[in-house]
């Protein structure tokens, strides 16, 4: 998706459940974003250092790799978030059902972060967001000048899906759009849409030939030989669409 610049003012939201709400973090539906705990309104705005940083590469070598060969480690993500807690004999409350989520070390929760929209905004099909499947680890109690806060560290337990589209209760399809035909040897550019969100780079695109035509992760097609061929794409969540016929011609 194209890079945009989004203010935060308002419009950062973080959002948690228990591991179980959620059946696979990678592509939740709806339904599970819903029943998650919203904890912006408890969250120290000052106190959020908390997301994804470039995972460590790993030179860890055998015999029959090259002098400079290297690999990326696993996803690398966590961070320390501090809370406003309730007040004494306080129920029913959002820093209640934060702090009794994450109070405990060594629990496995599930955290969202959502930028772009009101962080009071319910969730809605379209929206973008990050999930990250985290357990929780340190708990430290502090006092500010004029308020008290806890300080919960979160490390990574297990997957996280980076830029997610909120699908909606009846899945729907992405919409593919661009030129019908192309020349041997040449290219044309597509494009595809889901749930109103540019998803050029980021859906799955396959050629049902590839003798004829290819198709890059970018959604680049390139004429092989004579023939026509259907190019599709999906995303996480979506629905089966309609190919995108092309005819490629010398």
């Amino acid at each position: 998706m194209p890079a945009t610049k989004i203010s935060s003012n308002k419009h950062t939201a973080l959002h948690i459940g228990v591991r179980a709400a959620i059946a696979d973090v990678e592509t939740a539906i709806l339904p599970e974003l819903q029943a998650l705990t919203n904890a912006s309104n408890v969250t120290k705005w000052d106190g959020y250092d908390f997301g994804v940083e470039a995972s460590e590469t790993d030179e860890d070598r055998v015999l029959t790799d090259a002098a400079t060969a290297a690999t990326r480690g696993y996803e690398n993500f966590g961070g320390s978030i501090a809370f406003f807690p309730p007040l004494p004999g306080e129920v029913g409350t959002p820093e209640r059902a934060v702090r009794s989520l994450v109070s405990t070390p060594h629990t496995e929760l599930v955290l969202t972060q959502r930028d772009g929209y009101a962080a009071s905004a319910a969730w809605a099909p379209g929206q973008v967001y990050n999930a990250f499947h985290v357990i929780t680890d340190a708990n430290s109690e502090q006092r500010g000048d004029k308020n008290r806060f806890y300080t919960i560290d979160f490390r990574p337990k297990g997957a996280v899906g980076i830029n997610r589209i909120v699908p909606s209760l009846t899945p729907t399809a992405v919409a593919i759009t661009g030129p019908a035909a192309v020349g041997v040897g040449e290219s044309i550019q597509l494009r595809a849409a889901y749930e109103g969100n540019d998803i050029t780079v980021g859906a799955v695109w396959v050629s049902s030939d590839e003798s004829i035509a290819v198709v890059t992760p970018h959604g680049k097609v390139i004429g092989i030989a004579d023939g026509e061929v259907e190019i599709t794409a999906t995303y996480p969540g979506s629905a089966a669409g309609t190919a995108h016929e092309i005819t490629v011609s010398a």
